[in-house]
């Protein structure tokens, strides 16, 4: 895949190509059979009691699987194309400074949230680093069905400002913590523009001083909740449907942030064999 120069500075905007896959389900997310939980692998020892303040959740490796998810290095062969991405995404990251990443789309159904979840569970196997994954996806949450998980409040009510990240996120182990919604929250892209989520956003850093903040979003071309997002957040990550994203759709959501946000990379979802 051609690589990318659009956005601002001189940060990588290479293609990252994911080989092995599993299709992800955003409209078909059926129950899953009930399984044993996995032994948590997430184990860092504890250094920051607001992080410790966070509900501890437990995942269940085969409510994962079912979704596409991978939790352990050893669930699945795709496991070590995220490994390799988390590191590069690391490593770029740090080498600007940066926190926060918004991972979007072309197009609709693209995998957006397949790559950022398992992007995010790449980065909690580092012991030495703190990851928060956030579902911005405010008019259609589903992470929560992904992961197989409840929250005891919405992510929405910590972003007006209404809750505190201790009581509206929850932590998998010492080294990933989620926010999540379970219900939609009416024009999305203005509750992402309002200085209430800028405010809170900043005390998530503040409180929990992550190494990396990912923010599932939806897709560019779709909504302007992507751009909405652009200032608070440092890169972003496009992904494309080998299967069904154009050269052309790319470059338009290319240009949604060119000269605002940097591109980090293209990740190639449903690439196939190369």
């Amino acid at each position: 895949m051609t690589r990318l120069t659009a956005g601002r500075g001189d940060a990588s905007r290479r293609a990252f190509r994911l080989e092995q896959v599993l299709r992800p389900q955003p409209d078909g997310l059926g129950a899953v059979p009930d399984a044993e939980p996995v032994t948590n692998i997430f184990s860092a020892p504890p250094q920051n009691r607001n992080w410790e303040a966070l509900r501890p959740v437990t995942l269940s490796e085969d409510v994962l699987l079912g979704h596409g998810i991978f939790l352990n290095a050893a669930s699945h062969a795709a496991t070590a194309s995220f490994d390799i991405l988390r590191t590069r995404v690391f490593q770029i990251m740090q080498e600007n400074g940066w926190k926060r990443l918004g991972v979007t789309a072309c197009t609709a159904r693209s995998g957006t949230s397949f790559v950022a979840v398992n992007l995010a569970l790449a980065c909690a196997r580092r012991a030495d680093r703190r990851t928060v994954l956030l579902d911005l996806v405010l008019s259609a949450p589903t992470l929560h069905r992904l992961l197989g998980i409840t929250p005891p409040e919405g992510l929405n009510d910590c972003l007006s400002g209404d809750l505190p990240p201790e009581a509206a996120l929850v932590r998998v182990g010492h080294t990933l913590a989620l926010g999540l919604n379970t219900h939609a929250a009416p024009l999305s892209a203005e509750f992402l523009q309002a200085d209430a989520t800028a405010r809170a956003l900043d005390r998530i850093a503040r409180h929990l001083r992550p190494d990396l903040v990912i923010c599932d979003l939806p897709p560019a071309l779709l909504r302007d909740d992507a751009i909405a997002m652009a200032p608070q957040l440092d890169a972003v990550m496009i992904v494309a449907d080998g299967t069904q994203s154009t050269a052309a759709a790319l470059r338009r959501a290319v240009r949604v942030f060119d000269g605002g946000l940097p591109i980090l990379g293209v990740v190639l979802n449903r690439a196939g064999k190369a």
